[in-house]
């Protein structure tokens, strides 16, 4: 085989290759532009991994924590909201008085996350460890119980007599009848001719009841109610005690006979008109109340006739003695004229002298204050409306936020508190506490007074169940029973002391700030409960806060109702 010679030139320093080489000339280029690409792919891949990373870095830094911290928030948001809601609808049922209705709510424990780079934030309900209540003190001065004679059972016994719903004949000698009659706006019809002793309680309202006594028999007449009319006609020679408890009742007497009558009046608006009195026996009659009358005719016998008239005022004590006022001058005696009869007139708790003697030469009046030992059936009471305690009606959804600060959201006696670990309480929601104000000038002064307050006191019973995590706990509460106060300065609510609220929360910077930012005329007040050293008051709030007390008073002077309505709920987890 003959080869091919090689060109040499020697100026240029340079080899011709031979012609067959011209292929691998081309296949070294072709490598060495692989050679570049490749290097160029490998420092793009490395440029949009550092891309990434830094996308996932400041996302992980930045989008995420902030899209977290909303998440979270909004969550808060979402439970107090849910916390309202009930609030709301448990008023609603208490205000319809639905006895046994079911309320369910539910209340979400886990807030939204951000997969797959984070997940969702729990939370947990529990009861305040030191619990929650609310209370209302104020005084009552009125006619606060009345206990009718003891050993009369429901019907009674009327042996010797015959006796019906409305009707009661009693005429045979040597028993003792005990008898209870009830029924409004009847027409009753007692006859007594017998000898013994008989005791009749009559409870009734505009009723008309006629009363016949002939006979020996002594009698004891209770008649309980309002707007009543009695005729008693009387012959016998026994004694008759008749005892009237109400107002705008009406009494008539006529008495023939020999026995003593006795009339003891417990009211208001009361007239007992004696049409006619020749009896040798006597009469007394004594009256509790404002506005009674006593009338008699012209009397012919010869007896001795007392009306005593104690005048007090139940809603309106002016005295450390028995409540009175100068009532006595409201009473009112008149028509008594004889030659033989004497009138002894006595008025009692009168505070200035009065005398309202018209004629008669045997009638004569004196004045006393009497003892508070002598008032009847009425007396001061210091009535404290209380719900709560241990657990109480609050409870907490602590919520274990990541991206934004831990924080409670808490049911405490129907307000809705918002507060952060470290922060102030907020009431996110006010309890049904409602005051109306009337506001009056003089001269150049304005006196601001409360004139109606009504608060809604809701009570759980038994334990509050607890439930932890991110899934929904479903509470349910079940309306057990209401029970309603209302009071006023005219229906016996005493006007000598105020009415005091005092609130006993862990939340009572919450309590505290709602109260003072309505300017009401009056100023609520702090103090820790538990321990001594409690910062409820004051701040900032944690778990181990404790408990403080918020309280505030209402001039009652002023007070034209006062309702307390108090609502106990059962609790459990559905």
């Amino acid at each position: 085989m003959t080869r091919s010679p090689v060109l040499t030139f020697p100026s240029a320093g340079r080899t011709l290759a031979r012609p067959g080489d011209a292929r691998a000339r081309r296949r070294a280029r072709a490598w060495r532009r692989r050679g570049r690409r490749a290097q160029v792919a490998a420092v793009a891949t490395i440029l949009g991994l550092l891309l990434v990373v830094t996308f996932i870095a400041t996302y992980l830094s930045t989008t995420l924590p902030n899209q977290m911290q909303v998440n979270d928030l909004n969550h808060d948001l979402q439970v107090e909201n849910q916390l309202g809601q009930l609030s709301a609808a448990l008023q609603a049922a208490t205000g319809v008085g639905a006895i046994g209705a079911q309320i369910s709510q539910p209340i979400t424990l886990g807030s939204a996350g951000a997969p797959p780079f984070a997940g969702q934030d729990s939370a947990y309900t529990s009861a305040l460890p030191q619990g929650s209540g609310i209370s209302v003190q104020y005084t009552v001065l009125g006619q606060l119980a009345y206990f009718p004679p003891p050993g009369y059972p429901a019907g009674g016994t009327a042996t010797g007599c015959t006796a019906a719903a409305t009707t009661l004949t009693c005429s045979t000698a040597g028993y003792s009848p005990h008898l209870n009659m009830s029924a409004n706006a009847t027409v009753y019809t007692l006859t007594f001719s017998s000898s013994g002793f008989a005791a009749l309680n009559v409870s009734t309202n505009s009723s008309t009841i006629s009363l016949s006594a002939v006979g020996s028999q002594t009698l004891y007449l209770q008649l309980i109610g309002n707007s009543n009319t009695l005729a008693v006609t009387d012959s016998s020679t026994g004694a008759e005690a008749i005892a009237l408890f109400g107002n705008h009742d009406a009494v008539t007497l006529a008495s023939t006979g020999s026995g003593l009558n006795v009339f003891y009046v417990y009211g208001s608006f009361d007239t007992i008109t004696v049409s006619q009195h020749t009896s040798t026996g006597g009469m007394r009659v004594v009256v509790y109340g404002a506005n009674d009358k006593v009338v008699f005719p012209a009397v012919t016998s010869t007896p001795v006739l007392a009306v005593y008239l104690t005048g007090f005022n139940a809603t309106n004590p002016v005295s450390s003695l028995c409540p009175y006022a100068n009532l006595s001058s409201t009473d009112s005696v008149t028509g008594f004229s004889s030659t033989t009869a004497t009138l002894k007139e006595t008025l009692n708790n009168s505070v200035g002298y009065y005398n309202n003697q018209t004629a008669g030469t045997g009638w004569t009046v004196t004045y006393q204050n009497v003892p508070r030992t002598t008032c009847p059936y009425f007396a001061t009471a210091h009535v404290n409306v209380r719900a709560g305690g241990v657990p109480g009606a609050a409870f907490a959804v602590h919520l274990r936020n990541t991206y934004a600060p831990v924080a409670e959201v808490a049911f405490d006696q129907g307000a809705i508190v918002y507060v952060q670990t470290g922060g102030t309480p907020t009431m996110y929601e006010a309890p049904l506490l409602q005051l109306k104000e009337l506001n009056t000038t003089h001269g150049s002064t304005t006196y601001h007074n409360i004139t109606q307050a009504t608060l809604w006191i809701p009570e759980f019973l038994g334990q509050i169940p607890g439930e932890s995590g991110v899934l929904t706990a479903d509470f349910s509460f079940r309306l057990l029973g209401v029970q309603t106060v209302a009071v006023s300065n005219t229906t016996g609510l005493a006007t000598s002391t105020p009415v005091v609220f005092t609130i006993t929360t862990p939340y009572a910077g919450a309590w505290l700030q709602f109260i003072n930012a309505h300017n009401w005329p009056f100023t609520a007040t702090c103090a820790p409960v538990f321990p001594a050293t409690s910062t409820a008051c004051t701040g900032p709030y944690s778990d181990s806060t404790g408990l403080a007390t918020v309280s505030f008073s209402i001039a009652s002077s002023g007070l034209s109702l006062l309702s307390i309505e108090t609502a106990s709920f059962a609790v459990s987890l559905i």
